[in-house]
């Protein structure tokens, strides 16, 4: 059985050697998701599927929510945020809510 992971932040470069890294394994399942309609992340060959999230900057609720609705519905097995160079006030959030639905 696959591995499913979602990768957040895709338009960093870090997220796509991340989704590079994770996504040659054959077991694993990568979908990318980006404040940009379309990302470096998600452009991969690596990236099973590309989402659109709103900016955790500029629209910090509809983020949690998002994030919230998203891992509601799809069985993710792990997710990762690939931090900005200054740390997101809503990691916290974020993972609580992760955890909350596992």
């Amino acid at each position: 059985m696959a591995t499913t992971i979602l990768v957040l932040d895709g338009e960093q470069r870090s997220a796509l050697a991340v989704t590079r890294s994770l996504g040659n394994d054959p077991e694993v399942v990568v979908h990318v998701a980006s404040k940009l309609s379309e990302s470096i992340s998600g452009a991969s060959k690596y990236c099973s599927l590309s989402l659109q999230c709103p900016d955790e900057k500029t629209e910090p609720q509809q983020f949690i929510d998002w994030i919230n609705n998203n891992t509601q519905h799809n069985q993710y097995d792990y997710v990762f945020q690939v931090l900005h160079q200054e740390f997101s006030d809503l990691t916290p959030q974020c993972l609580f809510v992760i955890v909350s639905h596992r």
